[in-house]
């Protein structure tokens, strides 16, 4: 592994496979070792598992400058790895392992196979996202917003469900525990068409006023008076502020 890591070429080597190769020990050990030679030749190959060079068969010469052996001693022994079919030789007249080429081209299949495979699921996924949703058909994109909702609806009915009142556990006393704040109000002039309800009313009569007249008085002034003094919250307190001033 730190062989593949560091950038170096590397390859499996059966040596149960080297020794009991028949046609190889059937060689001498010359043969033998120039084989391993150019086992390493051909795997670092532009076209791997061959002895060629720009589609060409390497010569002896060539191989001497690779492996360190003579022209010469390189023809006899590559003859011997031949004649004992240790390798091949194409119909060009170069040299190449059978096994390391048949690895190759499998490798090569399974690499082209892997590629289009993920080019085609890519391509899928995109098409789906893509697609515009069609009557009775969900997309992806909406199942999955949908399921998401689905799920916080749950998780709050669990909290919901699993929410205690802890004031009331520890009897906290009321003042102390923690009450919805009023809701901060702003303040109007009177309305144009304002007149007080049947509740308001009676309070006047209950003050011995006359309510028409009060109405009268309590819009007229309210609606000539400018600034911010005219500005109130509750119209209906300060009609009753109104009518207990008017009594007195």
């Amino acid at each position: 592994m730190a062989a593949k890591e560091s950038g170096y070429k590397w390859s499996k080597f059966y040596w149960d496979d080297w020794a009991n190769d028949g046609a190889l020990q059937s060689c001498n050990l010359t043969a033998q070792g120039l084989w391993m030679h150019l086992l390493r030749v051909m795997f670092n190959n532009e076209r791997q598992g061959y002895l060629q060079i720009n589609n060409k068969a390497m010569s002896a010469l060539q191989l001497s400058k690779l492996t360190g052996l003579d022209s010469r001693t390189i023809k006899k022994q590559l003859s011997i790895l031949i004649e004992n079919n240790v390798c091949s030789v194409d119909e060009n007249g170069i040299v190449f392992s059978r096994r390391m080429v048949r690895e190759s081209q499998s490798k090569n299949r399974k690499s082209n196979v892997s590629a289009t495979s993920t080019q085609h699921k890519r391509s899928d996924v995109a098409t789906s996202m893509q697609q515009p949703c069609s009557e009775g058909v969900t997309c992806m994109h909406e199942e999955n917003a949908e399921n998401s909702q689905k799920q916080d609806a749950l998780n709050k009915n669990k909290i919901d469900k699993n929410r205690i009142d802890i004031s009331n556990k520890l009897d906290i006393p009321p003042k102390y525990k923690n009450t919805p704040q009023a809701k901060s109000k702003r303040g109007s002039r009177l309305p144009d068409d304002w007149l007080p309800d049947e509740e308001d009313r009676e309070y006047a009569r209950n003050l011995g006023l006359d309510v028409i007249r009060t109405i009268e008085d309590f819009c007229g002034h309210w609606h000539a008076k400018a600034g911010k003094d005219a500005i109130k919250l509750d119209w209906s307190l300060t009609w009753k502020n109104w009518c207990r001033k008017a009594r007195d």
